[in-house]
C-alpha cells in the first residue's frame, strides 16, 4: 500500500503542477483576450478616423476642383472684359476725334459764314438772317452763347442719337440728367 500511496501522491503532485500550469495559461489567455478586445475597440476608432480623413480629402478635392473651374471662368471673363475695354477705348478715341473735328468745323463755319452778327450779306435774298451763323440750328434754338450745362445737354442728345456705346449707356444710367 505504501507503494500505491507513493504513486498516488506523485500523481496528485503531477496533477497539481499541471493544474497550476493550466491556471497560468488561462490567466495568460484571459489577458490576451482583454488586449484583443482593447485592440478591436481601437480598430473601430482608427476606422472612424480613417473615414473622417477620407471625407476631408474628398472635400479638399472638391474644393480644388471648384477653384480650378472658378479660375478658368474668371480668366475667360477677364479676357472678355479686356477685349471690351479695348473696344471702348477705341470708341472713346473715335468720339473724341469726331468731337474735335466737329468743333473745328463749327468754328470754321462760324468764321466764314457770317463775320458780323445781324443781317446777312446777301441783300438780294428774300430771307433775312438774324444771329451769327448761316447754318440752321439742328436743335431748333436761336444762336446764343451756350452755357456749359446746355452744351452738356446737347452733347448727350448727340450721343443718344448717334452712339450705341456700351460705356456711354452705362455712364448715362449712373449720372443724373442735366437739362
Amino acid at each position: 500500500m505504501s507503494a500505491e500511496l507513493v504513486r498516488v501522491r506523485t500523481d496528485v503532485q503531477k496533477l497539481t503542477v499541471q493544474r497550476q500550469d493550466m491556471t497560468a495559461q488561462l490567466k495568460e489567455m484571459n489577458s490576451e483576450i482583454v488586449k484583443a478586445k482593447t485592440e478591436t475597440q481601437q480598430v473601430g476608432v482608427i476606422k472612424e478616423e480613417i473615414e473622417t480623413v477620407q471625407q476631408e480629402i474628398q472635400r479638399g478635392r472638391s474644393a480644388i476642383e471648384y477653384e480650378k473651374k472658378t479660375r478658368a471662368f474668371n480668366l475667360e471673363q477677364e479676357k472678355v472684359l479686356e477685349k471690351n475695354r479695348i473696344l471702348l477705348v477705341r470708341e472713346i478715341e473715335k468720339l473724341r476725334t469726331e468731337l474735335a473735328n466737329s468743333e473745328k468745323r463749327a468754328r470754321a463755319a462760324a468764321a466764314a459764314g457770317n463775320p458780323s452778327p445781324g443781317y446777312g450779306r446777301n441783300y438780294g435774298s428774300a430771307e433775312v438772317r438774324y444771329g451769327g451763323s448761316s447754318y440752321p440750328d439742328p436743335i431748333g434754338l436761336q444762336q446764343v452763347k451756350k452755357s456749359s450745362s446746355v452744351k452738356r445737354y446737347m452733347y448727350r442728345n448727340y450721343l443718344d442719337k448717334h452712339c450705341s456705346s456700351f460705356l456711354y449707356q452705362r455712364r448715362k444710367k449712373g449720372t443724373r440728367n442735366l437739362s
